[in-house]
């Protein structure tokens, strides 16, 4: 799913997104903030650029822009489950566990027989969805 998400935007964005990503594992902050940044920018309906940039600010402790990055991304992508995974943490991170035990429900599971619970249930729910939209 990564690879299909980093890659919606042809393989020169693809290159670009794992450039952030590499930055990133660097520590090398403001570089990724700036490449992710002017992605986000010129492609505001793609998702992963905020993505990348909500993760980088839960790792720099700036934990209300990374919810809002991931509130975003989760109107785009209703079932990201990196920015649904996030959301849980910067809320924990936030001291706001009322916040967090609201999204908790909707984030994957770690066990497997939970996981395809929750991908049966993300499916139906998207299909549902699309049904919506026809």
């Amino acid at each position: 799913l990564w690879r299909l998400w980093f890659g919606e935007r042809g393989a020169a964005n693809l290159e670009k997104l794992r450039t952030v990503d590499e930055c990133i594992s660097a520590g090398e902050f403001l570089r990724a903030e700036s490449l992710a940044g002017a992605l986000a920018e010129s492609y505001p309906d793609w998702a992963e650029p905020k993505n990348r940039l909500a993760t980088l600010f839960y790792l720099t402790d700036r934990f209300d822009e990374s919810v809002h990055l991931c509130e975003e991304v989760l109107k785009m992508k209703p079932h990201h489950f990196g920015a649904l995974s996030g959301i849980v943490l910067c809320h924990i991170k936030r001291g706001d566990l009322q916040a967090a035990a609201r999204w908790a429900p909707r984030r994957l599971p770690s066990d497997t027989l939970e996981r395809r619970a929750w991908a049966v249930a993300m499916r139906t729910n998207l299909a549902r969805r699309l049904d919506e939209a026809d």
